[in-house]
């Protein structure tokens, strides 16, 4: 075990999730596909990170607990994922600015 940040606990070779009604175990080497986009909320817009493995989806937002450690994580572990994916989401602004940042090739 790597540690344990908000939500997230990280492992060598996976992250487990503590959702309110269950606990799942995600390898890295079952992602194959991260998108990201922005949702309008009127005032303020949230950033949406929906990772795709083993055919299911966690979608999880900026606003959850461990988000900064769990993007740390998800960069470092797929040096592919470009250095400015947060930029190309967040601006401009009002659009949802939909990107695949991952997408594991076979």
């Amino acid at each position: 075990m790597l540690g344990k940040f908000g939500i997230f606990e990280f492992r060598d070779n996976s992250f487990v999730v503590q959702l309110s009604s269950r606990t799942i175990e995600i390898f890295w080497d079952s992602i194959s596909e991260v998108n990201v986009y922005k949702v309008d909320l009127m005032t303020i817009d949230d950033i949406v990170m929906e990772i795709t493995y083993n055919d299911r989806l966690l979608k999880i937002t900026e606003e959850t607990e461990g988000w900064n450690d769990f993007t740390d994580r998800l960069e470092q572990r797929f040096p592919t994922i470009p250095n400015d994916w947060w930029q190309k989401v967040v601006q401009p602004a009002f659009a949802t600015n939909f990107t695949t940042i991952y997408k594991k090739t076979t």
